[in-house]
């Protein structure tokens, strides 16, 4: 590490994914969280009209393809999910330590 500011800042992103962690793996499915997976077990995984349904007012393909991935591999088990936001709240913040040093 180059400076205090970049040690600081991946502590806080440890800390932070490690209170995301327990509280990933210690819940479950809720409301949209179910609808996601209910879609992803009815429709076709690369179709336009699943990933680019509305849902919510919002259009998100990404989040419908991974959760459509995920609910095939293993549908209605709370680990792939709790496992791929902690790989996207890691990516996420790691993508910020690259202005800290």
């Amino acid at each position: 590490m180059r400076s205090w500011v970049a040690r600081s800042a991946l502590a806080l992103i440890a800390l932070h994914l490690v209170v995301r962690a327990v509280l990933a793996f210690g819940g479950y499915f809720y409301w949209d969280d179910l609808i996601l997976v209910g879609r992803a077990g009815t429709q076709s995984l690369l179709s336009p009209e699943y990933l680019f349904d509305d849902h919510d007012g919002h259009v998100m393909p990404g989040a419908f393809l991974v959760a459509g991935a995920i609910t095939r591999l293993s549908p209605l088990d709370w680990v792939g999910p709790a496992i791929s936001l902690l790989i996207l709240a890691a990516l996420a913040s790691l993508s910020c330590c690259g202005h800290c040093t």
